[in-house]
């Protein structure tokens, strides 16, 4: 059979000058759809979201990349990661930077953090995880004795993943609540963006090409 066409070569990376971020064939989706629980990144970016909360460019050019990576090259991340999850949250809640977004009140980094941690532990191997190989790995990992959760070795390619899945998770979320989560995943948002060069691999590339 032919190559399809939309499915990169490792290596290659079509993200990079996609203006819509749209680039997917339907052989590639109906690998996804098969063989993971999560959406891949342009379906969840298409998706209805809570208004207001959306993820930059570069964040999303690292959702790809980190797709393509594991599902098209057949890929794992050497674990753990680093730095890891955790270590981000804790950057973030004690960050010296002014709080990105001005509406925020004291304790709501903190409060937020503690958020994206529970619901990373209790997500992950089931949502957001793209395949077997991925969590048959996630297995190997959580019977070491030296991981108390997956936030301990998982790092920021994992942490975008729930980011960019938040909307559809929430998206029963109470209308009195909407608007303090809005301002929360702002503020976490620019914090990584601001600091993307040592969250992932390429990070500062996707950065530049935002």
């Amino acid at each position: 059979a032919d190559p399809d066409p939309y499915v990169p070569a490792p290596g290659e990376n079509p993200w990079r000058d996609s203006t819509s971020l749209q680039v997917k064939s339907a052989a590639a989706l109906e690998r996804i759809k098969r063989n993971a629980f999560m959406q891949s990144p342009d379906e969840l970016h298409a998706a209805k979201p809570i208004k207001g909360v959306k993820l930059p460019k570069s964040i999303l050019f690292a959702l790809l990349a980190d797709w393509d990576y594991v599902t098209v090259q057949k890929k794992n991340y050497r674990l753990p990661q680093d730095p890891s999850v955790l270590e981000i949250l804790t950057q973030y809640e004690t960050s010296i930077d002014k709080t990105y977004h001005e509406e925020l009140a004291a304790g709501d980094r903190e409060r937020f953090s503690a958020s994206l941690r529970e619901y990373f532990s209790s997500l992950c191997r089931s949502s957001l995880l793209y395949d077997d190989k991925e969590r048959k790995q996630y297995d190997r990992m959580a019977k070491d004795e030296l991981y108390f959760s997956s936030v301990d070795f998982y790092g920021g390619e994992h942490l975008f993943r729930l980011l960019a899945k938040l909307p559809e998770l929430l998206s029963d979320m109470p209308e009195s609540t909407v608007k303090e989560f809005q301002w929360a995943h702002s503020d976490f948002v620019r914090f990584c963006e601001r600091n993307l060069a040592t969250l992932v691999e390429d990070g500062g590339v996707f950065l530049r090409d935002a």
